[in-house]
């Protein structure tokens, strides 16, 4: 399996973990929150280059985020220790909030760097840190040697002398402020702001907007400027494989391929669409206490509204698609979190309707009910079980259904809660995961189809998804076609066997997903080859045609009988191709032997382009792996999906626990222990594929 480090969700203090990496450190609750709020904001209007013409609400935002911070009621954290670095490029004058805990100076790229080292040097484990950058953000498209246009973009912030603050760069420095503190925040209101810190697309360029345009010089493939002891470890969890970086959270105003739109506001000053709409939407929320404990899974939905009511004030500009990078469970000031269950995302529409963001490619299909919840409790409990039903708010069945996209009616009036989130309580027949048993029991085969999610096929039926073998007396193994034990079962424990099918039955979301995505028009355009890297440093710091030389040079890992294999403990990395016409948004999940999912990551490829997956998204910091504890060889298999959607979210189609684990908790519990749910992607209907990949991990 690929080992993944999951968030800590303890309530200690960190002052006994300070040795640990921090994000094994665990958080540090804001009852008992003592540090100091780094806020560091980048407010670039005035550009010294004819190459980028000045904008006009940039530092307008960052005035409104420190106002944000500063002003009752807060941030949840006394004035006094919130520390404020302004690098601002203006010709206005400061305006009249400040004092000893502000300082201002200039935002050209050596202040830029020179702040971030600054805040790296000063920032302890019990700190917070809010980054927020309002600008203009560039992409680049390299030349070879002869002048000519090449395939290789990069990305990045451009400083107020034309500069660069690169996104391999930018990715180091945020990586590094996430070492020493487990809350840190980063926000990007610029042109191609997800892309400032991954992946290379083509541009569109306007001088409208806050996109660079043409004309910019290239960043400095020889002089990029990374935090030092950012030298990853084999040896330990900081080269291994993280899903959506439990570390830190990052907004950005828009995809990669987007650009970010200006808005005008109050008294005719300029905003940023992503600002006015994040401050809009945390301004609704007027107590202290509201914002200490508000998370971003919580502001996300309002947010997103209030960015498209926004633009479709200004509809002769394109649109933008805010994106979140990292936990939505993490809270929007810092402070303890625990993981949370995400649901699908559900809304009243204008016309009274019930609007869910999955549909017909997850198996969300006329029909099925889905159970709404309000924010809480954090993990949705077993199904059907009284906590469950007492949890509930409501339940609706699907009326009608798109490929992501669901209208549901409620089976009983009830009002939505803030925060609510929905889950498949009961899929149609088709939707069930298949088991065979061997030898069949009718008996246990009855009491098995209790469960909406499972279908026990019949002596002579085949096309089996999942096997048993064993009975009542000497217990059972479960089996699929590439783990022959995925979990085993004490004797006579019934219902924790269904508890883990059910469990697998989530788990075989990820696996159907890839054979639902199957647009003749991307057949066979999307590709995964496994590199090895020996030397995971060699990688620190290239960009362009170095970058793209040095991972011609990896060797392929080798094959046996064309299946990728490959030994604990060496490194390697996903290099994904699109050979489509069409730009994609590629995820990345491991189907881990055992019954894990771990969603990896997701990163932006243009038409015929080759990205590639690192650990944390950050260059030079490689993939690790290691056998499960069945044995000394397993098989994991790697599923990309790839879709032109821009508003494609799958990251809730991950699971955190094998089926053994569920197996053994529900053995623990009571003979009465229901299953895990079943939780699916959301996303946006376009063109869709997939391809999976196994990579047999075996022992040294």
């Amino acid at each position: 399996m690929v080992q993944v480090v999951p968030p800590n969700d303890t309530e200690a203090s960190v002052a006994d973990d300070r040795c640990l990496p921090a994000f094994q450190r665990p958080p540090v609750p804001m009852t008992e929150f003592a540090g100091t709020f780094h806020l560091m904001l980048i407010g670039v209007d005035l550009y010294e280059t004819e190459a980028l013409k000045s904008l006009n609400g940039c530092v307008n935002d960052i005035d409104a985020v420190e106002a944000l911070f500063m002003e009752p009621p807060g941030c949840g954290c006394p004035p006094e220790r919130v520390r404020v670095t302004r690098l601002v490029s203006t010709d206005l004058p400061r305006g009249a909030r400040g004092g000893p805990h502000v300082s201002e100076r200039g935002a050209t790229r050596e202040d830029i760097l020179a702040g971030l080292s600054e805040l790296v040097d000063a920032v302890r484990p019990e700190d917070r840190v809010h980054v927020h950058y309002s600008g203009h953000g560039g992409q680049y498209r390299w030349k070879d040697a002869r002048g000519s246009a090449t395939g290789l973009w990069s990305e990045g912030l451009l400083t107020s002398d034309g500069a660069w603050v690169t996104d391999v760069e930018l990715n180091h420095w945020i990586g590094a402020l996430a070492d020493m503190t487990d809350h840190v925040t980063v926000v990007l209101d610029c042109c191609h702001a997800s892309g400032a810190t991954r992946g290379w697309t083509d541009s569109s360029p306007d001088v409208a907007t806050r996109g660079g345009g043409s004309g910019i010089p290239a960043p400095g493939a020889d002089g990029l400027v990374l935090p030092p002891d950012r030298t990853p470890d084999p040896g330990g969890f900081h080269g291994r494989i993280l899903g959506p970086d439990p570390r830190y959270v990052l907004l950005a105003a828009c995809q990669s391929h987007e650009e970010a739109q200006e808005k005008i506001v109050a008294d005719g000053a300029r905003r940023g669409l992503l600002t006015h709409s994040l401050v809009r939407s945390l301004a609704r929320v007027d107590s202290a206490g509201g914002r200490r404990d508000l998370r971003w899974a919580d502001l996300w939905p309002d947010l997103l509204e209030t960015a498209a009511s926004a633009a479709r004030e200004q509809p002769t500009v394109p649109p933008q698609q805010p994106w979140l990078i990292g936990r939505p469970e993490r809270r929007v000031f810092g402070g303890a979190w625990k993981p949370q269950d995400l649901g699908f995302a559900i809304r009243i529409d204008g016309d009274g309707r019930f609007r869910v963001r999955a549909g017909t490619l997850m198996g969300v299909t006329p029909g099925t009910e889905l159970g709404v919840y309000a924010s809480k409790p954090d993990r949705f409990p077993s199904l059907g079980s009284d906590e469950d039903l007492a949890a509930r708010v409501g339940t609706v069945s699907v009326v009608s259904a798109e490929r992501t996209l669901a209208l549901c009616a409620p089976l009983e009036p009830f009002e939505l809660p803030e925060g609510a989130r929905a889950r498949v309580v009961r899929p149609l027949p088709a939707e069930r995961l298949r088991v065979r048993m061997e030898p069949h029991d009718g008996a246990l085969a009855a009491d098995l189809e209790r469960s909406d999610f499972l279908r026990v096929l019949g002596p002579e039926e085949a096309d089996h998804e999942l096997l048993v073998t064993g009975d009542a007396e000497k217990g059972w193994t479960i089996a699929d076609e590439v783990d022959p034990r995925v979990a085993r079962v004490p004797a006579g424990l019934g219902d924790a066997l269904r508890a883990g099918l059910e469990h697998y039955a989530r788990y075989n979301q990820v696996l159907r997903l890839a054979t639902s995505c199957v647009d003749l028009e991307l057949q066979g355009s999307l590709s995964i080859r496994f590199l090895e890297v020996r030397d995971e440093t060699e990688a620190l710091g290239l960009v362009g045609p170095a970058y793209e030389a040095w991972l011609d040079a990896l060797p392929e890992l080798p094959k046996e009988n064309g299946v990728y294999s490959i030994r604990d403990a060496t490194g390697f990395v996903a290099s994904a191709r699109n050979a489509s016409g069409h730009k994609l948004r590629v995820f990345l999940f491991d189907c881990a032997a055992g019954g894990q999912a771990y969603y990896l990551r997701d990163l932006e490829l243009r038409a015929g382009e080759r990205g590639v997956f690192w650990w944390g998204g950050q260059q030079g910091q490689a993939l690790f792996a290691e056998p499960t504890g069945h044995g000394a060889r397993t098989v994991d298999r790697f599923v990309a999906v790839g879709t032109t959607s821009a508003k494609a979210e799958l990251a809730s189609m991950g699971t955190e626990h094998s089926v053994q684990e569920v197996v053994d908790a529900a053995s623990r519990r009571s003979r009465d222990a229901r299953g895990v749910r079943l939780r699916k992607p959301v996303s946006n209907p376009e063109l869709w594929t997939a391809t999976v990949v196994p990579l047999v991990i075996s022992t040294s």
